[in-house]
């Protein structure tokens, strides 16, 4: 990326371990890419730089998501989790990018491809929903709410309705 491109969603987290809270954030960059970026916090308001740029995907394929994070595979690093939609819709799906815990992520940790969705365009909750020790997510389609169940290793049990 030569030029600063607008985030479409961001979420926060010390992806780096410093104790400070950092940035990430989802970008589309002119019709020519997608992905998400790591801005890490200074401790008094403002981020430095992007620390690299992360899950990158033609525009043909784009990141349609708000961007959330949690420790999806239990390892005590942040992690960052993103819908990818898009063609061909086979490589469509949950994208789980585990943390290393120094600011970079390892490749992603694909739930979900293909139909998954068909009718579930946005992911936004997590929690431990159902008390098993592991992070869930809630997503929505336009007209309901889903479930996804957690794996505990950075995957996702279909969804639920």
């Amino acid at each position: 990326m030569s030029q600063a491109v607008p985030l479409t969603y961001f979420a926060t987290g010390d992806f780096n371990g410093d104790g400070i809270v950092d940035l990430v954030g989802v970008f589309n960059d002119y019709g020519v890419s997608s992905g998400f970026n790591i801005s890490t916090g200074n401790g008094n308001g403002t981020f430095s730089p992007s620390e690299g740029v992360f899950g990158t995907t033609p525009m043909t394929q784009f990141f349609n998501s708000a961007v959330v994070t949690g420790d999806f595979n239990g390892d005590g690093n942040l992690d960052v989790a993103l819908v990818v939609v898009g063609s061909p819709a086979a490589s469509n799906g949950l994208y789980v990018f585990l943390g290393n815990g120094d600011g970079t992520f390892q490749s992603p940790v694909i739930s979900n491809t293909g139909s998954f969705l068909q009718n579930i365009q946005f992911v936004g909750g997590v929690g431990d929903f159902n008390r098993d020790g592991k992070l869930d997510l809630i997503g929505i389609s336009p007209t309901q709410l889903a479930f996804l169940q957690g794996n505990g290793d950075g995957s996702f049990q279909p969804p639920s309705t």
